[in-house]
């Protein structure tokens, strides 16, 4: 079990998780706070100057370390992503870091070894003959470039196709949309196992299918966080925080013996309170009305 710890002005949001956590709640407020915690230090954003004149703090560490750009990535993956912008393969393009990814080996290959030797073919017998010019000792040189990784995906063109028709950013429905951020996420990370990946992915209702497709055959360097207001499959309560009226994670014991002792009279014992969380999870749907109890009051 891993250990990611979210702090904020010195308050403590520790998330026990193998691969997966499923944050639920609708503590809008509280999830922002996390997000914006965590993204603030992946990337290395500075503190305002209200926020230094304030005392502002916060740090995340997974294990007891510190997350370095340079060992970690992170990721959200939301409805709102717009693919339109994103394919057009910009430097900070998702679809750019998945092709990149994707084609990292391809300079072994001999059809691209080939492709450059016909490049310095053409630059030889033609392009430098019909271009060159010379002006006492100046001399002028024109000539095609090369063909490397970086430059050869900018001379990709991405589409998405649904029955061999093109389509856009508002065709894709909701989980779709969700599910396509996800599959290039894990696949970069699976090219890249010097690093690891972190991916927040927002989705307002996690029912089974989502819930599968987002944890089998993950990326072993490769941790989710799945925000969601509403759980409509089974999850192993061992994968769950709540963030509701107070931040609890439900695989914290000591935590989870004070809220079941206040809410449900259950004293310190161990089966009582697992039998009680696996009751209340394993039929998420049919328990709605009181998990919502456990969680907001």
């Amino acid at each position: 079990m891993n250990l990611l710890e979210i702090s904020y002005n010195h308050i403590k949001y520790p998330i026990q998780l193998d691969q997966c956590k499923v944050l639920i709640g609708n503590n809008h407020p509280l999830k922002y706070l996390l997000m914006k915690t965590l993204f603030h230090i992946i990337e290395k954003e500075s503190f305002s100057d209200y926020e230094e004149e304030h005392n502002t703090s916060a740090s995340v560490l997974f294990n007891e370390q510190k997350l370095e750009a340079k060992r970690w990535s992170c990721y959200l993956a939301h409805a709102w992503f717009d693919f339109n912008e994103d394919i057009k393969l910009g430097s900070k393009s998702l679809l750019t870091q998945y092709t990149e990814s994707a084609l990292r080996e391809i300079e072994f290959e001999d059809s691209f070894n080939m492709l450059n030797q016909s490049i310095q073919a053409l630059n030889d017998d033609f392009i430098q003959e019909k271009t060159s010019k010379q002006v006492g000792n100046y001399n002028l040189d024109i000539s095609l470039k090369g063909i490397n990784i970086k430059n050869l995906v900018k001379m990709l063109q991405a589409r998405i196709l649904l029955d061999d028709c093109e389509i856009i950013d508002n065709d894709l429905d909701y989980f779709s949309k969700i599910k396509f951020q996800f599959i290039l996420v894990n696949s970069i990370a699976k090219k890249n196992m010097e690093k690891n990946f972190l991916v927040v992915v927002e989705v307002s209702s996690l029912n089974e299918e989502t819930y599968d497709y987002l944890t089998k055959e993950i990326a072993k360097n490769m941790y989710i966080l799945i925000l969601t207001d509403d759980l409509r499959c089974k999850v192993d309560y061992h994968n769950i925080a709540i963030i509701g009226k107070e931040f609890i994670d439900l695989n914290d014991e000591c935590a989870l013996f004070e809220k079941m002792i206040v809410e449900y009279g259950i004293e310190n014992d161990t089966d009582a309170l697992i039998s009680k969380l696996n009751e209340l999870f394993s039929n998420p749907i049919a328990n709605k009305t009181e998990i919502y109890r456990f969680m907001y009051q």
